[in-house]
């Protein structure tokens, strides 16, 4: 018996888990930001504590699209993973020195967010977007 139960479990397939994140159109996204600038990251620091990565940097705006904010206006962004978690995860710490758009949310503190990939725009989707915001169309210009 314990021979056939070490065959059946040495002879189970493997399986690997995918996650990945849900498509958001962009039009929702906007609808839930309170901030939309042009702007770089800089300064990207991180702590891991109970599990979790914290991720933090300042975002020195470049132009202001959406919200009270001006050139030369920093912000702190700020974000976070499940230590050990492959995906789905955030990672802006790979936009830091670029010019990006970036779609925030407002969070504690006066830090703000942008917890979905589709946050973060490259610059050259900037007149799709545009147009979105003045006209509502379903045209989605996500970075990917």
């Amino acid at each position: 018996m314990k021979f056939v139960a070490t065959c059946c479990l040495t002879l189970l397939p493997t399986t690997a888990a995918f996650a990945r994140w849900s498509f958001v159109p962009t039009k929702t996204l906007l609808q839930q930001t309170d901030l939309i600038v042009e702007a770089r990251l800089t300064g990207v620091k991180q702590v891991v504590r109970g599990g979790t990565i914290f991720r933090w940097g300042t975002l020195t705006v470049q132009e202001g699209l959406r919200g009270r904010v001006r050139p030369g206006d920093t912000l702190r962004l700020e974000w976070d993973n499940p230590d050990g978690q492959v995906c789905p995860t955030i990672h802006h710490e790979y936009e830091a020195g670029k010019p990006r758009l970036w779609l925030l949310q407002r969070a504690i503190h006066g830090a703000v967010r942008a917890d979905y990939p589709g946050r973060v725009l490259d610059p050259a989707k900037r007149k799709k977007l545009e147009r979105l915001l003045k006209t509502g169309s379903p045209e989605d210009v996500r970075v990917q």
